[in-house]
């Protein structure tokens, strides 16, 4: 089973790998997240689409036919999820970060609702997820990354945002595009204007790896062994 953050097409997608079944399919557009900035309503199916039409409202359809794999532009997207996990082994809800808001929802499965949990990041937070006893999340385009209790409290900051290194021309922009567990006490830390970081917080030190400039690094991946 996996559990899919589809930025282009605002929804999250739980899919069985080895079948390609689609078991659950939960539309931002279709749970609170509409209409978009220009005050268009955003439709995923043909009823849908009826529906607000219907009501008088400027609608459109929006089809992966027509749009392809990258979906929406992001000016148009009036969500931008762009990451999902389970909040618990039921799998009964989802934690979701909503980048267009910065705001972390929590998502029923069984009814769509979406309420939000976290309202202080700034756009495009990033990375969250459990680690030990701790949520972690990180504030992108701050700079930080947070650890949270097991209510969602902020505990702990760390911030990159006075690291050396950047460009000429992104003195003001931070992008750190999310932190990686590795271990109970050290991170992988991708910083896209920056360079990747091993920190070790027991120690309270880091280093510092480049990355090539032709490249995008989003993710990074353990393996044990």
């Amino acid at each position: 089973m996996a559990l899919l953050a589809s930025s282009g097409y605002d929804s999250l997608i739980e899919v069985e790998l080895a079948t390609g079944k689609i078991n659950w399919h939960w539309f931002a557009w279709e749970n609170g997240f509409n209409p978009d900035e220009d005050g268009m309503w955003l439709a995923a199916t043909n009823e849908a689409k009826k529906k607000y039409q219907s009501e008088g409202k400027n609608t459109i359809l929006i089809h992966p036919n027509e749009y392809g794999e990258q979906g929406l532009l992001i000016s148009r997207r009036s969500a931008h999820p762009n990451c999902a996990v389970y909040e618990n082994n039921t799998g009964d809800f989802i934690l979701c970060s909503i980048g267009a808001h910065g705001n972390i929802y929590r998502i029923s499965k069984k009814t769509g609702e979406a309420e939000i949990l976290i309202d202080w990041l700034s756009t495009m937070p990033h990375g969250l997820k459990k680690h030990f006893s701790h949520w972690y999340v990180t504030n992108t385009t701050k700079g930080e990354f947070w650890k949270l209790d097991q209510e969602y409290k902020p505990l702990e900051c760390y911030s990159f945002s006075s690291l050396e290194g950047k460009p000429i021309g992104y003195e003001s922009t931070e992008w750190l595009q999310q932190v990686v567990p590795i271990s109970k006490d050290k991170y992988m830390a991708i910083d896209s204007n920056r360079a990747i970081y091993c920190i070790d917080l027991n120690k309270k030190q880091y280093s510092e790896y480049n990355i090539n400039q032709n490249y995008c690094v989003q993710d990074i991946l353990v393996f044990n062994g």
